[in-house]
């Protein structure tokens, strides 16, 4: 038997005492919490572990004693920690001895019932009591689960994090309280800023309050039906503070709320939000403070009004270069001077107004800087409305723009289908014919040649000022994207990470720290960091598939140059084997003085090849319808001696005739058939595969099909007569919805011991991929073709596999399950030439 004993580093230099934690038998493994020392009352201690055991729903108990022979090793001691066993009954009892200034560690387990007579084995595992209690590697759910939830824990460390993370009640004695029991564990130095931690507690329960009654007089505010007219609620959707605003209001309701975070995604979600929002109010106090520092706001300004005047400047100095000759070219000249000085006045209009508003800019940029405190995002927000305010002219030049040139390209459009006798049907959505007048045509002609010379006067403005607009879209999107970063940058997982790594650990990993014979196997137990998503995972699997056909290929590659060589070193000792045939036909022909005929061809007249004089067999076909003796047939032994002297010749069947008396039945020739099994994604191949020949192919399509299916199906689909050189089955993508990798793996066990009755070839499709269907189907599919790989060569079945084919875009359907046409294609061109090559 190999006993596992789980025991926390911090308790290594403790003084000896009792072992108190939970044994979990299904892993037969004990999982020590702390040590309970000298001197104590067995009665009290029994009383504190049920107190325990009745708060933390975790069955702790005495599971044997700890010995840390610190001085000379007493025997009265290690006979008393012995007697403890009486006291305590657990079943096994375990004692852990450590010898004085050293590292050398002994184990023993002491049982009234031994289960086994051979020798038990000692693994023993460190670990961090505080890492453990803080990560978050333990289940959620409550202990006393199901049997079967319980046997899927014994396989794993689940148990051993869930016991130390409920057991925080027994952590929470402090060593220097004047309790009867003397404790050491993760915290028996007192728990950690524990002062600190209570301070903050005290003082967060009236800031929290003070917190929700604003927020619900904030909350009722925006939620008020004055914000939905619609001046307010156009004005609301169009500014980025107010959006904003919405977002933190949001947040502050999260952070605020009295609701218990249910898993750790939302209590990283909460904490994220705050240390995200406490950062961003930070950045704008420092942002604030740099502002009102040796009077900036007066400096911006003053400086503000210089900017918007040169900035109109260099716009007018644009726009008189529209209105010349642009580049060298030919603009329409009443066009290009009405819009010209459209778009001057716009900015005459535009100078103005700033002009008008420069008193009061210095007090607006002033309140403006006191909404830093509530964050920097909401600072930057307020500068993107500010960049939009004074770009309003550009947006309005855009507007203007773009307008004109949509007219002008969709009268051009009308204007192009009248001059082919169609036109626009409202009602119907499409292009019908119609027959127009002389006068329509002529009207429709002029109007086309004034707004095709037009249009290049119209673009080049459009080109210009969405230019502009696109100049001022990119500061304001670089803005949102500061403000978005700071929203949902996960700062805390962040700092989780580079600090407390721990507390993100995705796994565990042992570290062996001592292995001698005669003593326990010491283990560390460590935190694993390397965490690694589940699409990952995948596209690791899918590199190593693709690494493994790159190897099968090589090998393919190597098998044919092999055989290759093979067929031309063939080839050329035959070739040597005919001509010595040819050259001794030849002398014994002349020898012989016989005439010997020559085949000459006429692509071959040099070279020619004897052949040689042969025999012709001579039987009588109607022998088997004799039953009479040899005298009644006519035939003497001298024609049954002569056939046995004859030797036919190469190539040709000889016939063996039956003796006098008797009779022979030729066995019926089995014919050569092959049928491809599977599901509905065979519809639609039964022409590629079949179109050869007919007579000997054959396509059974079984929509909805599974495995055991098909299993039924074959005694109907396999006849004694025939012989099946192939049954390709292609079955499975219905089971993996529902069943588990157990249940399929079962199946097509059964599958092939069916098939073996038979004695029939087969070849087993892999299952094709799907889309849609959830990352849970993906990995199933992935896990029963690496497993149905495995078994077809363990069990000399033949394996298709499919590899990244039916990965690429274009072959699965919208459903994301079927085939679509080209997808059939490839599909049923693949099974066309399996079943070629296993035809000849």
């Amino acid at each position: 038997m190999v006993l596992k004993v789980f025991f926390p580093s911090c308790c290594a230099t403790a003084e000896s005492g009792l072992l108190i934690g939970r044994w979990i038998p299904e892993q037969n493994s004990a999982v020590v919490l702390a040590v309970v020392h000298f001197p104590f009352i067995p009665g009290q201690v029994k009383q504190y572990l049920s107190e325990v055991q009745r708060v933390t729903q975790v069955n702790t108990c005495v599971l044997g004693s700890w010995s840390n022979s610190k001085q000379e090793k007493e025997e009265v001691l290690d006979k008393f920690l012995e007697d403890l066993s009486t006291i305590f009954s657990h079943e096994p009892w375990i004692q852990l001895n450590k010898e004085r200034d050293s590292r050398v560690w002994s184990c023993c387990i002491f049982q009234k019932y031994p289960s086994s007579p051979k020798e038990d084995e000692f693994i023993l595992v460190y670990y961090d009591q505080r890492k453990v209690m803080l990560s978050q590697l333990h289940p959620t759910d409550n202990l006393t689960t199901s049997a079967d939830h319980k046997g899927n824990d014994a396989s794993k460390l689940g148990a051993v994090f869930d016991t130390v993370a409920k057991s925080k009640v027994l952590f929470m004695t402090d060593r220097y309280d004047d309790g009867p029991i003397k404790l050491t564990h993760w915290q028996s130095e007192g728990v950690e800023a524990s002062i600190i931690v209570e301070l903050m507690k005290q003082a967060s329960v009236p800031v929290c309050m003070l917190l929700t009654f604003l927020l619900s007089l904030v909350s009722s505010v925006y939620k008020s039906r004055v914000l939905k007219l619609w001046p307010l609620s156009f004005i609301w959707s169009k500014l980025s503070t107010c959006e904003q605003l919405g977002h933190r209001l949001e947040h502050l309701q999260i952070i605020s709320s009295n609701r218990k975070a249910q898993n750790q995604t939302q209590l990283m979600r909460k904490a994220n939000i705050f240390v995200s929002l406490l950062i961003d109010m930070a950045l704008g106090i420092l942002l604030m403070s740099w502002l009102y520092r040796e009077n900036r706001i007066g400096q911006l300004a003053d400086t503000l009004i210089p900017v918007a005047d040169h900035i109109a400047k260099e716009l007018q100095d644009l726009l008189q270069w529209l209105m010349g000759v642009p580049a060298g070219l030919k603009m329409n000249r009443a066009l290009d001077q009405v819009l010209g000085r459209f778009f001057l006045y716009h900015i005459h209009l535009w100078i103005s107004y700033i002009h008008l508003m420069s008193p009061f800019i210095e007090m607006i940029l002033w309140y403006v800087g006191l909404s830093a405190c509530l964050g920097l995002t909401v600072a930057l927000s307020i500068l993107s409305d500010i960049i939009a305010l004074l770009t309003f002219h550009i947006y309005c030049f855009y507007v203007y723009g773009a307008r004109l040139y949509c007219l002008k390209i969709y009268g051009l459009s009308s204007l192009w289908r009248l001059f082919r006798g169609k036109k626009w049907n409202v009602l119907r959505q499409r292009v019908d014919s119609c027959s127009y007048d002389l006068d329509q045509l002529f009207i429709g002609t002029l109007l086309f040649t004034i707004l095709l010379f037009l249009l290049p006067t119209t673009a080049l403005y459009y080109l210009v000022f969405t230019l502009l607009r696109l100049l001022v879209v990119v500061v304001q999107g670089l803005i949102h994207l500061l403000v978005d970063l700071i929203d949902s940058l996960p700062l805390y997982s962040v700092i989780l990470r580079l600090c407390r790594s721990y507390r993100l650990a995705a796994g565990v990993k042992f570290r062996v720290l001592e292995q001698k014979a005669g003593k326990p196997l010491r283990l560390l137990m460590q935190d694993r960091s390397d965490f690694v998503c589940t699409k990952c995972k995948l596209v690791s699997i899918l590199e190593e598939k693709v690494q493994g056909l790159e190897k099968q290929v090589s090998t393919l590659r190597c098998v044919r140059e092999t055989e290759d060589f093979l067929d031309r070193h063939q080839v050329m000792l035959l070739r040597a084997q005919w001509s010595e045939d040819s050259e001794q036909a030849a002398q014994q022909g002349q020898e012989d003085g016989e005439v010997i005929w020559q085949h000459v061809t006429s692509r071959r007249r040099k070279g020619s090849i004897h052949v040689p004089a042969a025999e012709i067999q001579v039987s009588n076909r109607f022998r088997v319808l004799s039953t009479g003796s040899n005298a009644e047939s006519g035939l003497d032994d001298t024609s049954e001696g002569r056939e046995q002297k004859e030797t036919p010749l190469i190539g040709r069947h000889k016939m063996h005739c039956p003796r006098d008396g008797g009779s022979t039945t030729t066995a019926p020739k089995r014919r050569r058939w092959v049928v491809v099994v599977g599901d509905s994604l065979l519809r639609g191949t039964e022409s590629s595969i079949c179109r050869p020949n007919r007579e000997n192919r054959e396509v059974c399509c079984l929509p909805g099909a599974r495995i055991h299916d098909v299993m039924e199906r074959l005694p109907r689909l396999i006849k004694p007569s025939d012989r099946y050189p192939f049954l390709p089955i292609r079955v499975g993508t219905n089971d993996t919805a529902k069943n588990d990798l157990e249940r399929i793996t079962a199946d097509y066990v059964a599958l092939g011991r069916r098939i073996k009755e038979f004695e029939v070839q087969v070849v087993f499709s892999s299952v094709l991929p799907i889309e849609g269907k959830g990352l849970g189907r993906d990995r199933r599919i992935v896990e029963v073709n690496e497993w149905l790989h495995r078994w077809c060569r363990r069990e000399g079945f033949g394996f298709l596999d499919h590899g990244m084919v039916f990965q690429e875009g274009g072959v699965l359907g919208r459903d994301g399950l079927h085939l679509t046409k080209r997808g059939k294609s490839i599909f049923a061109g693949r099974l066309a030439n399996l079943v070629r090559r296993a035809l000849n």
